[in-house]
């Protein structure tokens, strides 16, 4: 039961590996839940303890659970990490920001609207211009698209995002940004 779309669900989510390694053991994949401005320490800790590690990339993306307060996510997480990334080359830090909600999504948390996505992705894009952290937007990828609950997609959008952010690392490399050895 606990695989593809459902993997998600409240009682599987305990089977999710959260550090483990791909690729004949070249790649280490760590998986961190922060998803609150109030966890931003966390986020904050996990990426500084990767400034010594040459080929790291750290995906970071809230907005959702702090109800796209913009203003609290900047100062405590945006700002600082902007910071971390022109003081060191590791690891490249990448924004992912929030995609769009389908039909099914509640309208229980009022603030949780289509348009505080969008307003919100803009701030924080607007933040980081000229910061040299790119952005992996999949808003436009999700807009439109069918969710089983108007916030998480299934496996065929999740195996779509999953194949641009290889292409996006693939380019890095070719870039020089990451070592060939990746």
């Amino acid at each position: 039961m606990c695989n593809g779309d459902f993997l998600h669900l409240p009682m599987c989510v305990n089977h999710i590996d959260r550090d483990t390694w791909a690729c004949d053991r070249t790649v280490r994949l760590k998986f961190f839940e922060y998803v609150r401005s109030s966890q931003s320490n966390l986020t904050l800790a996990a990426i500084s303890e990767l400034m010594t590690t040459p080929n790291s990339l750290v995906l970071v993306g809230i907005g959702i659970h702090d109800n796209f307060n913009s203003t609290s996510i900047l100062n405590d997480l945006v700002f600082p990490m902007v910071k971390i990334a022109s003081h060191s080359k590791w690891p490249r830090i990448v924004w992912s920001t929030t995609h769009s909600f389908g039909i099914m999504k509640s309208p229980r948390v009022v603030s949780q609207n289509i348009e505080n996505v969008i307003q919100f992705n803009e701030k924080i894009k607007a933040a980081l211009r000229g910061s040299g952290i790119p952005i992996f937007d999949t808003f436009q990828l999700t807009n439109g698209t069918m969710s089983f609950d108007g916030v998480h997609y299934g496996k065929g959008v999740n195996d779509v995002k999953a194949q641009i952010f290889l292409n996006h690392i693939m380019e890095e490399r070719e870039l020089g940004h990451l070592e060939n050895d990746v």
